[in-house]
């Protein structure tokens, strides 16, 4: 008798009359019967799932004198229950009971069952639910901290799932951001499958982009964002996607020596080249996307959704054949394609002779490797030629750092090793983070308070910090709960703990924040200057402040943006730009990135190029870029045409233009409790007739995501007209039920459309968004109205032939592009 039927034995005389406990498919009750000491009395319990008159309930018996006795029933909600673990949840001592009342098909509830000397009660304030769980002591940097994470997947359409890594802190679930690289690895080979199996489904690239970010991947999340750029139906936006890609290529830190990346729009989509430090073009725009170049004058590209490098001719060193390839680091790099993780020198030359589940960057000739060894993920290292110096047998490894790196032997042990993986001290800790400045963050218990140790193991700084940084010029950041203050190496405090956030910013300085509204704190912080003496130097007059790099960093505050001295003054002498962004000291230029725009200045002050504003269409007709920014939460970037005659239709679809585009009266100085991006793009051109897109996201604050917004408009160039759907078509034409059938056959037979919500479908009104290209018709739908939010904008391509008996050949609109 196994132990599971022994225990369901036992658990059977306690089940009311008609009630049967749940079982597993394969006939074994491991997902519905714990043991453990669950009240922390030193004594076993056990806890067992069953239905009673179609209720789930949850029975915890306790073994006293060798002997069970009922302890506690509880009754669940639901109608079945979905999962059940014994976890080390809480910061209480003991473990917690994790049960989860399914609700739904594709839902359930989770209680959190802690006991509390007299019951097990559930802890959960706010409702928590979920469709899969995950839960167990997951690795940070620095490994596991004895306490369990829980893993929360919820369906959203399709096989796609939000996910969030939370943590139990205080009576409430909070973020586990440190986790994130170690997890959503294991979400990104999820998102993998999907997008090789539906590589149309733009939900599922920029799910996977997102795992990519979460896990630090930042090469590998703008491939994905890219290639949902390039789908027909982009989800949630183009417009957010674009924000996305910025973010992500801002996390990209290369450095431009004597060649500078910039992006020029055109007809056919934005393409990147490189100008001269006097603004000229020396490599043609061509790229889809353009990193900086490096020490080694080599530089990232993108082409056709895939990475390579180029030499500073523009030749090519690595064809773009990659999905990723990180910087490079004493002239190593990693490449990135379906198989894993490889290692090239600057020449492109690959080194290993395998592929890695993961290669790091480079550092004191030593690269952190992930493989599989016996179902098991493990670490070492690799050298320069790409050969295991250190073999893979670590649970986890910080990078090194001026000769030493952190490496996870097992559990509760690390070690310090060498580059030749020389244990050099052993700590018998729950963590320990990377050593800095001779001090190694580490927790003793579990669910403990930071101190610090040094090398040899000696405690320096007694656990009393929720949270630790490393050392940095004999400073380091520490959490005291949500509040955040600055220690010296005995541990007393240089600032207090009364911050919402610090930012170390080098060179002795740091950034100090106090919420904007501590009601609404997702709005931010203002922040102020300090010193490392714990000087103030400022008032809390900054949005954000930069690393220092010699003595200046790159600051904004409500309106501009600009340079600070080590003082926190604003430097006149160089750039100060209106508008939120940063500047950047590129080799001899400046890089402004400022609203969403790139331009460069000299070190006089002097703009030596920007972003152009003028899109040409043909030699009659040109787009002008206008700029709207009433407000820092507000930005608007909208067309204006040029060249149609007569002027006053000009200026008619112009005034319609900034219409559409929500350029309207917001107020100048109040804080928006929302913020709002729009942009456009040409969408198709061709003979008169020009489509340009519209797009938006509006997002307020504390929602669970924001609005994207999208609009065609179609124009005649020649005569100025916006055509709406009924102009394609012939008036004594019944287009609009032809329309309906179409789109009801594809829902009904095509499996890309089997998010849509069943019965959503009203069928097509003369109001519906649409598009067309040279071939085809598209009609979409804006999110909610007939699909899930990350359906984005459904879309429903009709090919012209399939509706030719209805449309007119000889109207305007159809001549327009025929």
């Amino acid at each position: 008798m196994s132990m599971n039927e022994y225990l369901a034995e036992n658990v059977k005389p306690f089940l009311p009359d008609g009630a049967s406990l749940f079982w597993s498919d394969e006939g074994k009750n491991v997902e519905y019967i714990v043991r453990g000491d669950l009240d922390d009395d030193g004594e076993e319990e056990v806890a067992a799932a069953y239905l009673f008159q179609n209720t789930p309930h949850l029975m915890i018996l306790k073994k006293v004198n060798d002997a069970w006795t009922r302890l506690q029933d509880i009754k669940g909600e639901g109608y079945s229950v979905s999962f059940l673990q014994s976890a080390k949840l809480t910061e209480a001592g003991g473990n917690q009971l994790l049960v989860g009342w399914q609700q739904g098909s594709m839902w359930s509830q989770l209680a959190i069952l802690e006991w509390t000397g007299r019951a097990f009660e559930d802890k959960v304030k706010n409702e928590i639910v979920y469709s899969k769980i995950e839960v167990g002591d997951m690795p940070g940097e620095e490994g596991g901290d004895g306490q369990d994470e829980m893993a929360l997947w919820l369906h959203d359409t399709g096989k796609a799932y939000r996910i969030e890594v939370y943590r139990w802190r205080k009576s409430r679930v909070i973020p586990a951001y440190d986790v994130y690289p170690y997890y959503f690895k294991k979400v990104e080979a999820y998102y993998q499958k999907l997008v090789r199996s539906e590589p149309l489904s733009s939900f599922y690239w920029y799910y996977l982009a997102e795992a990519q970010w979460n896990s630090q991947r930042y090469l590998e999340a703008l491939q994905s964002i890219c290639a949902a750029l390039h789908l027909k139906n982009p989800y949630p936006s183009e417009g957010k996607l674009l924000q996305i890609k910025k973010e992500i290529e801002q996390a990209i830190q290369v450095r431009t020596d004597g060649l500078y990346p910039v992006p020029v729009k055109r007809v056919d989509g934005t393409k990147w080249g490189y100008i001269d430090e006097q603004g000229i073009m020396m490599l043609e725009p061509r790229y889809e996307r353009a990193y900086a170049f490096q020490k080694n004058d080599r530089a990232l590209i993108e082409m056709d959704d895939h990475f390579g490098v180029i030499d500073r001719e523009g030749s090519y060193i690595v064809d773009p054949v990659y999905t990723a390839i990180t910087e490079f680091s004493e002239n190593r790099a990693a490449i990135v394609d379906r198989d894993g993780f490889q290692m090239i020198d600057e020449n492109g030359t690959i080194l290993t002779k395998r592929h890695y589940e993961y290669i790091g960057i480079m550092k004191n000739g030593r690269a952190l490797a992930g493989g599989q060894q016996g179902g098991t993920t493990l670490y070492g290292y690799l050298n320069r030629s790409g050969k295991e110096a250190i073999a893979l047998k670590f649970l986890s490894g910080t990078d090194f750092h001026e000769g030493v790196a952190v490496v996870k032997l097992k559990e509760d042990l690390f070690a310090l090793i060498n580059v030749n993986g020389e244990w050099l001290k052993t700590y018998p800790y729950h963590q320990v983070l990377s050593e800095h400045e001779d001090r190694l963050a580490f927790q003793k218990k579990e669910h403990g308070l930071y101190g610090f140790i040094d090398r040899e193991n000696n405690v320096v700084i007694i656990p009393k910090f929720t949270g630790a940084q490393p050392f940095e010029n004999d400073r380091a950041i520490v959490a005291d709960d949500d509040r955040y203050g600055l220690i010296d190496r005995e541990g007393d405090y240089i600032i207090p703990p009364a911050y919402s956030d610090i930012q170390s910013l080098g060179e002795n300085r740091a950034a100090v924040g106090h919420l904007k509204d501590k009601q609404h704190p997702f709005i931010g912080s203002h922040f102020a200057l300090a010193d490392h003496e714990g000087n103030i130097l400022t008032t809390f007059s900054f949005e954000s402040i930069l690393p220092y790099h010699n003595g200046l960093a790159s600051a904004q505050d409500e309106n501009q943006t600009f340079f600070i001295d080590l003082a926190g003054k604003k430097v006149e002498y160089l750039p100060v730009l209106d508008g939120a962004g940063t500047l950047t000291i590129d080799g001899k230029l400046i890089k402004a990135d400022v609203d969403q725009r790139i331009s460069y200045y000299d070190f006089n002050g002097k703009r030596v190029w920007r972003q152009n504003t003028i899109i040409p269409l043909n030699d009659q007709y040109r787009i002008i870029e206008k700029k709207f920014k009433p407000n820092r939460n507000y930005l608007v970037y909208y067309p204006k045409l040029e060249g149609i005659q007569p002027f006053s239709k000009q200026k008619e679809i112009n005034l319609y233009l900034e219409k559409a585009s929500k350029v309207k009266k917001v107020p100048k100085d109040k804080q928006l409790d929302y913020d709002y991006e729009g942009d456009f793009s040409v969408r198709f051109i061709k003979k008169e007739l020009l489509v340009l897109e519209l797009n938006g996201y509006e997002y307020y604050f504390g929602a669970a995501h924001g609005m994207p917004i999208k609009d065609n408009i179609h124009i005649d160039l020649q005569t100025g007209e916006r055509y709406a759907l009924k102009d394609l078509f012939k008036m004594d034409a019944d287009h609009l039920k032809v329309l309906t059938e179409i789109i009801t056959r594809q829902i009904r037979h095509d499996p890309q459309y089997d998010y849509v919500f069943p019965e959503s479908f009203k069928g097509v009104t003369n109001e519906q968004p649409f598009y067309v290209d040279d071939n085809n018709l598209y009609l979409y739908f804006t999110p909610y109205d007939i699909a899930p939010y990350a359906a984005g904008f459904p879309t429903f391509k009709i090919s012209f032939t399939e509706i030719d008996g209805v449309i007119d050949h000889e109207g305007g609109f159809w001549r327009s592009f025929h």
